[in-house]
């Protein structure tokens, strides 16, 4: 045991000579003690602390999360507004809209959900990412902007 508090806090014959060479040959053995004994208590007090940082990022991480969006079925799917305060909620998705006409439109898009804030603010819109589409597609992006307007509109 003698060689492990050594070992984290000096050792013993190595002090004596530093305090002879600067103060003479005497005894410093008290000194020397209580300096290695504040030592250990600065270790004890690091090892507790980062103990508790430690155990708090596991619980903190192993909580567990709720989700913003739940899906109840294949077709609805119901969406948490995030808080005043709060930043607002990234959803990528990747939409695929199709025409009476047979036109189809296939993009990857963001929804942004933000908090509810005010009236006559936004709280949803879709960031276009990148999207491919075949034929005349203008009716169904329409339909997709009024989809979207719908969403800003709704509390539910």
């Amino acid at each position: 045991m003698r060689k492990i508090l050594d070992f984290i806090t000096g050792d013993k014959r190595v002090f004596e000579k530093i305090y002879a060479k600067l103060y003479g040959k005497q005894d410093y053995s008290c000194q020397i003690k209580d300096m290695k004994t504040g030592l250990l208590k600065k270790y004890l007090c690091l090892s507790i602390i980062m103990f508790v940082v430690f155990s708090t990022f596991v619980i903190y991480e192993s909580r567990p999360k709720t989700s913003r969006i739940n899906v109840y079925n294949e077709q609805e799917i119901s969406i948490t507004r995030p808080r005043s305060g709060e930043g607002a909620l990234r959803i990528p998705l990747r939409l695929e809209a199709s025409s009476e006409e047979n036109e189809k439109v296939t993009k990857s898009v963001v929804l942004i959900v933000r908090p509810e804030e005010g009236e006559g603010e936004s709280a949803a819109e879709i960031e276009e990412l990148s999207g491919q589409s075949g034929g005349s597609n203008i009716n169904i992006e329409e339909e997709i902007k009024r989809l979207v307007h719908a969403i800003n509109q709704s509390n539910d």
